[in-house]
Order: structure tokens, then C-alpha cells, then sequence
């Protein structure tokens, strides 16, 4: 139930992605699709498989229903164990798949989703006793985590990012097609006097499983993927493959800068622990310190997956025919109203997608839980005073049954869909598939409470289960109007800028937005610094400056540095020499406070974004041009400005830069023999053409130690 966004999402350059559909990206889309089919055929089929007469005769022959009162039907906890032993069995296999996902792929976890859902369909299929009926269910746990942490993480990361939303949003809509499909199903299979009317739709999913089986091991993972594996090559041959261009240059520089980049460095240097003690040194201190800075992300996201349940869904979904029958309706009707709401389900996705890019998240979130509302309300007063406690038949139940199709109109609408974008938009990239899991687990922790307790709830609380949804979607409004950010049509990663000024989340978001903004700018500037010397490693090259445009920093880049420094140093809008000085690798640089001298150009101490843009544009040109190197060089040495490298500037850069403990005699007299002999003029000092020739001396660059 987790989706995940392309690194590559549109921004500023959006304008400047290149390619379309393919045969390649509408496989993999179709594939992954498959596995949410599969998932929501599992959702619809098991409230009416366990409502067939023909099902609990031969798994529970002792089933009674109850005579006291209506509500109490088919309160029975190993009746309701059916369902969710799917959900406990999904709670440890979520853990196991966003693990997989990082380490092998995701490609490789839907593979291994629809192997354990085919392994679900025979056992199932096939059960004779409730052991194995069980462990089917528990297969299916498997295959519903697996594919609900792969699949939609997959399709993300290869939709065109001009309609991400709608992408994502399919995922759902396959998931609608698997309940109505499941329900249609019930109901053809429900008039079948025998054990084919459970042990068909319990099995029949496998036949399309089998296309995932089939398709999934020649399909390629993702770009991010491959990138986050450092299989860049790979990565961007996919891009191309799934774009159907080679012209992808500008999506590519997004994600490798997204993944390989600054943003992998800032990364790194977030999660790195530093402590005194051996304690505090381990990894499981490391980790927790590391997860409560991300606890904003993790705790809307759990949130976002729990109201997938607390609104009032896990009665309707799983148990509907069971509520109808409960009521007094036959159980054709019940399986009926069932198809009608799945219907229903199908009619919200398809708004959904229309609207989700073009309403945006919050409105459409708000407007759902109004909706929601309304209808739990409606179907309190309906069950409580209308049918007070007294069975009904066919004719009278058609009213509850128009305002349940309503609900599944409105949630499908809102958190259903909703919950699945916002929880990844909301999340950077180093904590996505993390956050997914948040996703996942906070859906299946209520799921599992309500398929088990579901009916027994129903039995003691009779219409106040309607009433208490009521309440939830009360708290799901205010949730939505308070909590939620509008991500629509905001890049990634303005979206986290909206968190770090939320009146709420700020304050938890300070150290994060510090630590990230300081990791950054050290990371970017590390970066050129070692294009000066020629050093860094290839992948570092390509990410910071890209070979598809041969230019310095791209402006991508340098416009994020722009923002990040408009809110570092505490809030101000400059940097200062201190702040440069606490990046560890710079920290030592004997050329650092020359360099900043230089660029800060009007003196005051402080270093401002026009400055640092064009400090990051002039080391971004070093690593390309021979002569830009001498030029800098030359500013570096020549410290009054003044267009000479005088005795005393030699002198001064060469005590900076002694490193072997020479005496200050020793100094002197290697400054004497370098401008005795590179001074061609004769008057005592070095003009730019001297001092080019200096540098071009193999043993005074050793003296030097440039």
C-alpha cells in the first residue's frame, strides 16, 4: 500500500524531459498493475466467501449463528481469523520487503509477490482442513506486502513524471478492478450448491499471476534503482529504453543528482552518528537517533495508512455480504449489494485520477471526508431508528446500501487514493521506501484489528460502529485541513521547504532542515574543491558536473544552493566564514580563508548568494579549463589585488601551507630563489605570466605545495 516518486520528478526543468510512452514502460506499468489486481481480488473475495453457507459448513460445522439479537450473526473469532491472518502474516513480510527493495530491486519483490500469491491460490483452492486454509491466507500476507511495497514503488519511478499523479493513482484503480472482479465472482459462484462456490474464487487469481511470473524476470528494474546500486551504465540505458529517446539528458542529470549527488552526500552526513561513548557508537543508538529526525515523515505517513481503516472501510470491504445478511437480507442480496459497492469503488478511483492533478491533494482530501461523514451519519440513523433493531428483507434494505455505495464514492476519492501520493510526495528520497513501510504498516496494524473484530464489534456496539466511524472521520477532516501540506504541482523538494515552515511540524523539522542545508553546502563545495586538484571519483564527476552538457555546476544545482542558503546560518540569509570552517574537510584548507576573501565581495565577513553562486560557478569551470586553474591560483597568491604575487604573498602562502616544519629562514630563502628565478623582469615581484610559469615547474610546485 506504498507508493514511491521518481527522483526525476518535474520541477524547473520538467519543460526539458524528453520521450513518451513505450512497449517497455507499458509492460512494466501492466506487470506491476497485476500485483494490485491480485491484492483487491483478495480484498473482495473473502467477506463473501466466509459468508457462504456452503464455506463455514465445511471449515466450521459448529458455527451457530447467534438468536439473541440480529447484530451478533456472525460474531465468531475463528470465522474472522480467515481474514486476518493475511494482514498478521503481512506485518513482518513489509519489514522483509522494503529491505529487499533497496538491496535487490524492486522488480525482484514483485517476482517474489506473485510467487507467493500463487502459492496462496493452491493452497487455498485446495484446503481440507484449516491448517492449510491458513497458511494460504498467510501466503497471501506475503504476496500483498511484497506487491504492495514493490509494485507502485516501481511504477513511480518509470511513470512519466508530467502525469506522476495519475500514475500513481493506478495502482489503486487496480486494486478497484480486483474487488469488483472478486465480488462478480462471489456472486456467479455463490448460487453453486457445493464446494466449488468457495474453492473457485479462492484459487481462480493464480491463472493472472502467472503473467507476472512470466514477464517479471525479463523486465529491468528501474533507473533509481539501478543508480541507488551504482549501476549507472545500466541506469542509463533503461531510461532511455523506457523513454524510447536517447535525448534524456535532463531527466538523467535530475536523478543522478537526486541519488548519486549533493543529495547523496547530505544524505550520508544526516544519518552519520558521532558519539564518545561505545554505546552511543552502536548501531541501534545510531538508528534511532537517525529515524527521530525523519519523525514528522513517519508519523504523517503512519497516520495517512491508519485512516485508510479508521473511516469506516474494513466493515464494507471485508465484510459486507456478512453485514447484509446480518440485517435480515438473503445471501444473494448480500453478495449483490456487495458487486454494487464495488462498483461503486471503481466509479471514486476513476475521479480520483481525473481530479488529483488537477484539484490537488488537500481539497480532494477534505472533500472525501465531509463525504465520508455524511454517510456514516446517514447509515447510523438508518440502522438505528429505521430498521431499530428489527431484521429486514430485500425490498427495505436498498437504502443502506445507496449510502454505503456513497461512502466508497468518497473514500475512494480521498485517503484510499490520496494516501498512497501523499505518503511518498511528503518523503525525500533517502527515507521513501522507509516511509512507504510507515505507510504499509499503519493500514495493516488497523486492518488486522478490524478484520478480527469487525463482527464482534458489530455485536456489542450493533449501528454505533457506524457512529464511531463517524468520530474518525471527524479527525480525518482535521487532519487533512491542519496537517497535510498541498503538494500539487510542487517540485520534491520545495515540498519539504513546506514542512520546514509548517506552525506545527517547524519545530520538529529544525534539526533535519540544518543539518541537510549545512551537509549540502559541504557537500557541493567538497565536490568542486576536488575538481581543482583533479580528484574525486567518477561517479561524483558525473553527478555534480554532468558530461551530457560538459558545463560547470548545472543550474539546477546551483539554483537549490541558491534556496538552501537563503535559510542557512541560523536563519539568516548569508554565510559566514565559521560556517565554512565547521565542514571537516575544509576545515584545514590553508587556502580556505584566501578563497573566501575572494568571493566575499563586499567585505562584511559574510558570504551571500549571489556570492556563493558565483563561487560555485568559478570552481564548477576548473575542472575544465587549464587556464581558469592558473587564473584562480593567481587570485589566490596575489592578496592585495594589486595584479603581482609579491615576496610578502609568496611568504605568507607558503607559512600556510608548511606542512614539514620548515624555519622561518628556510621560508625566506625558498621565496628568494623562486622570485630570483621566475622573476624575468627584474622588479622583485610576479606578474600573472611569471607566475603561470611557476606553476608550470614540477619542483617549485612541490615547494609550494599547490
Amino acid at each position: 500500500m506504498a507508493v514511491f516518486v521518481p527522483a526525476g520528478t518535474p520541477g524547473s526543468r520538467a519543460s526539458e524531459y524528453h520521450g513518451g510512452w513505450t512497449w517497455l514502460l507499458a509492460s512494466g506499468i501492466l506487470t506491476s498493475m497485476i500485483c494490485g489486481w491480485a491484492y483487491g481480488w483478495d480484498l473482495g473475495v473473502t467477506g463473501g466467501v466466509t459468508g457462504m453457507k456452503t464455506f463455514r459448513s465445511y471449515f466450521f460445522p459448529d458455527f451457530k449463528p447467534a438468536t439473541n439479537t440480529m447484530w451478533c450473526h456472525f460474531s465468531d473469532p475463528y470465522l474472522q481469523l480467515v481474514t486476518s491472518t493475511a494482514y498478521i502474516a503481512a506485518v513482518p513480510a513489509t519489514f522483509i520487503a522494503f529491505w529487499l527493495c533497496g538491496w535487490r530491486g524492486r522488480m525482484l519483490v514483485v517476482f517474489l509477490s506473485a510467487c507467493a500469491y500463487e502459492i496462496a491460490a493452491g493452497l487455498q483452492a485446495g484446503a481440507q482442513n484449516l491448517g492449510m486454509l491458513y497458511t494460504g491466507r498467510a501466503c497471501v500476507g506475503f504476496g500483498m506486502a511484497f506487491g504492495n511495497q514493490a509494485a507502485p514503488v516501481f511504477m513511480s519511478e518509470v511513470a512519466l513524471p508530467k502525469i506522476r499523479g495519475a500514475l500513481i493513482s493506478l495502482y489503486q484503480f487496480a486494486v478497484v478492478i480486483g474487488i469488483l472482479f472478486a465480488q462478480l465472482t462471489n456472486y456467479g459462484t455463490g448460487k453453486i450448491n457445493g464446494q466449488a462456490s468457495w474453492r473457485i474464487p479462492l484459487g481462480v487469481y493464480g491463472a493472472p499471476v502467472l503473467l507476472v511470473l512470466l514477464a517479471a524476470p525479463f523486465l529491468p528494474d528501474s533507473p533509481d534503482s539501478y543508480i541507488a546500486r551504482r549501476q549507472l551504465p545500466k541506469a542509463r540505458r533503461t531510461l532511455e529504453r523506457l523513454r524510447g529517446t536517447k535525448e534524456v539528458d535532463a531527466e538523467w542529470e535530475d536523478m543522478v543528482e537526486e541519488t548519486q549527488g549533493t543529495e547523496a552526500k547530505r544524505r550520508a552526513l544526516i544519518s552519520h552518528v558521532s558519539s564518545r561513548s561505545k554505546f552511543e557508537r552502536s548501531q541501534l543508538r545510531a538508528t534511532l537517533r537517525w529515524a527521530w529526525r525523519y519523525r514528522v515523515h513517519f508519523t504523517l505517513c503512519f497516520t495517512l495508512g491508519a485512516f485508510r481503516a479508521l473511516t469506516g472501510n474494513p466493515l464494507l470491504l471485508f465484510y459486507a455480504p456478512e453485514l447484509f445478511q446480518t440485517l435480515g437480507t438473503s445471501q444473494n442480496y448480500s453478495l449483490l449489494s456487495a458487486l454494487t459497492q464495488g462498483c461503486a469503488k471503481v466509479v471514486g478511483n476513476l475521479l480520483a485520477v481525473f481530479l488529483v492533478d488537477r484539484v490537488g491533494r488537500k481539497k480532494l482530501q477534505v472533500f472525501g471526508g465531509v463525504g465520508q461523514l455524511l454517510c456514516q451519519i446517514a447509515a447510523s440513523l438508518i440502522t438505528g431508528i429505521w430498521f431499530n433493531n428489527s431484521g429486514v428483507d430485500d425490498n427495505d434494505a436498498w437504502a443502506l446500501t445507496a449510502v454505503l455505495c456513497l461512502f466508497e464514492v468518497f473514500f475512494e476519492i480521498s485517503i484510499c487514493t490520496l494516501s498512497w501520493v501523499l505518503a511518498t510526495e511528503i518523503c525525500p528520497l533517502e527515507i521513501r521506501t522507509i516511509g512507504s513501510g510507515f505507510h504499509v504498516m499503519g493500514d495493516l496494524c488497523l486492518q488486522i484489528v478490524f478484520t478480527q473484530l469487525s463482527l464482534t464489534m458489530m455485536c456489542h456496539m450493533q449501528w454505533g460502529v457506524f457512529a464511531m466511524s463517524a468520530g474518525f472521520c471527524v479527525l480525518f477532516i482535521l487532519f487533512s485541513l491542519f496537517l497535510i501540506p498541498e503538494t500539487k504541482g510542487i517540485p520534491l523538494d520545495q515540498i519539504q521547504e513546506s514542512l520546514q515552515t509548517h506552525w506545527l511540524w517547524r519545530h520538529a523539522m529544525r534539526e533535519l532542515r540544518e543539518a541537510g542545508e549545512r551537509a549540502e553546502v559541504e557537500a557541493a563545495t567538497k565536490a568542486s574543491l576536488a575538481k581543482l586538484s583533479g580528484g574525486g571519483s567518477s561517479a561524483e564527476k558525473e553527478a555534480v558536473l554532468p558530461s551530457a552538457h560538459g558545463e560547470g555546476l548545472s543550474k539546477a544545482e546551483l539554483e537549490r544552493m541558491e534556496r538552501r542558503l537563503k535559510r542557512l546560518g541560523r536563519g539568516e540569509k548569508e554565510l559566514a566564514r565559521s560556517d565554512f570552517q565547521m565542514i571537516p574537510e575544509l576545515a584545514g584548507n590553508p587556502f580556505l580563508p584566501r578563497i573566501f576573501e575572494m568571493f566575499d565581495a563586499d567585505g562584511d565577513g559574510y558570504m551571500h548568494a549571489g556570492d556563493l553562486r558565483a563561487l560555485l560557478e568559478s570552481l564548477g569551470r576548473l575542472a575544465r579549463d587549464e587556464e581558469e586553474r592558473f587564473q584562480f591560483a593567481f587570485r589566490i597568491y596575489d592578496a592585495d589585488d594589486d595584479g603581482f604575487v609579491t615576496r610578502a604573498d609568496l611568504l605568507r602562502q607558503l607559512q600556510q601551507t608548511n606542512r614539514r616544519g620548515l624555519s622561518a629562514g628556510q621560508l625566506e630563502e625558498i621565496v628568494s630563489s623562486t622570485v630570483a628565478t621566475f622573476d624575468a623582469d627584474g622588479d622583485g615581484q610576479l606578474c600573472y605570466e611569471e607566475f603561470r610559469a611557476l606553476l608550470c615547474d614540477s619542483a617549485t610546485q612541490q615547494a609550494l605545495k599547490f
